[in-house]
């Protein structure tokens, strides 16, 4: 927990949401820095607002805010007897697209554990047979430079974590401050935490940390994949060989098409 700061005006933010009305809604924004730290700047957690309330409130607090993505409660996407969703509503009052939140509990509880992380990880496993330069180019030739970047990064020395732990709370969010030190893990599931009367920011804040890993991820993927093209595109311009840059072309679209980049909100 730390005193606020101001948060640069071009730092991506990205958004959780847990929508409720008989329990509360909360909604996180997350800002995150050149070096991929994680600060949750902004919270809002209110019982009993109707959505135009609570979406409006959250439009007005978004001036001149870059929001890369915002993530919902999956249930607002559910029909309810209402002419619209909850989500439908949502998006016709901020005027952006929303998306389903990952619920993946034990996942969730996961990530918020490695985020709050203050001890160094463990040493990386390195395979005994060191780096094999066929077998990584049979990767890079079938399953595409995402998966040929994981391997020659299994050979790379770590630097060492300077980022501990990666996410930072401002101490104005009260309300994620004081939930976190109460959970407590389910008796019927041991890696799950216990529900309770008043824990939707976990909720939220689970949303939040998952959405947030996701849109690192497609960074990386996305950087991937541009550094792929950029090889290709060098390579047609050196040589000059058009058939040896289609056949690059051909390979890098199959590696897509198989799911290996992952999708930028």
């Amino acid at each position: 927990v730390i005193p606020p700061f101001e948060i640069p005006s071009w730092w991506p933010i990205v958004v959780g949401i847990d929508w409720g009305f008989r329990a509360n809604t909360w909604i996180g924004k997350v800002a995150i820095s050149p070096d991929l730290r994680l600060f949750l700047f902004w919270e809002y957690c209110k019982k009993g607002k109707y959505i135009a309330e609570w979406a409006a409130d959250f439009k007005r607090s978004c001036q001149d805010q870059i929001i890369k993505t915002i993530e919902v409660d999956p249930s607002a996407w559910q029909k309810r007897g209402d002419e619209k969703t909850i989500a439908q509503q949502f998006m016709e009052i901020y005027g952006f697209l929303a998306h389903p939140a990952d619920n993946d509990r034990v996942g969730g509880k996961m990530l918020i554990h490695e985020l709050l992380r203050w001890k160094d990880r463990p040493p990386k496993y390195i395979p005994p047979t060191g780096f094999d330069h066929e077998k990584a180019e049979l990767i890079n030739r079938v399953y595409g430079p995402v998966k040929y970047k994981e391997y020659v990064n299994m050979f790379l020395p770590e630097e060492p974590e300077k980022n501990l732990p990666r996410i930072q709370i401002f101490n104005n969010c009260t309300e994620i401050i004081k939930i976190l030190p109460a959970l407590t893990y389910a008796e019927n599931d041991p890696e799950d935490v216990a529900d309770f009367d008043g824990d939707d920011p976990y909720d939220g804040f689970r949303y939040l940390c998952k959405a947030v890993d996701r849109y690192i991820r497609g960074l990386g993927a996305e950087a991937l994949r541009r550094e792929e093209l950029g090889r290709i595109l060098h390579e047609r311009e050196v040589s000059g060989n058009e058939t040896a840059f289609y056949r690059s072309m051909e390979r890098y679209e199959a590696s897509q098409r198989k799911g290996y980049g992952i999708r930028l909100h």
